[in-house]
């Protein structure tokens, strides 16, 4: 009856702000907390992480700037079928709706054509570049 449950502990997911506060508590009250103190100096001197994918090289190949129109056009058909519905054109609104729905979709699948090419040659530049 009695009996608590062994379960696997959920590890708390430690901020830089929490390092920073214990390193503040730290240094105000001279204690002998030099592991956490350690740990925070670690953090604060490891280099950013670098990202997979280069904003450059992804917005200037030819599927990037097709998704982004296409997501323009999608975002304007989307608020004039809203406009027309308001309107109480009902019989019309539903044309640009459905095609602001399909434009959606066309650019997510250009997001991701681009995403996966821009990442190829983001890596591509970085070998180069060692």
């Amino acid at each position: 009856m009695g009996k608590k449950r062994k379960g696997k502990q959920k590890k708390q997911k430690v901020t830089k702000a929490d390092l920073l506060e214990a390193d503040r508590r730290a240094a105000e009250q001279g204690t002998g907390e030099t592991d956490r103190v350690k740990r925070i100096r670690e953090y604060r001197s490891e280099p950013a992480k670098r990202r997979s994918v280069d904003n450059d090289i992804l917005f200037e190949l030819p599927s990037g700037k097709a998704m982004t129109a296409v997501l323009a056009v999608g975002l304007v058909l989307y608020v004039v079928s809203c406009v027309l519905s308001m309107l109480g054109a009902a019989d019309i609104q539903s044309v640009p709706r459905y095609a602001s729905y399909a434009l959606f979709v066309v650019s997510f699948v250009l997001f991701v054509f681009a995403r996966t090419k821009a990442k190829r040659l983001t890596a591509e530049r970085r070998a180069s570049e060692e």
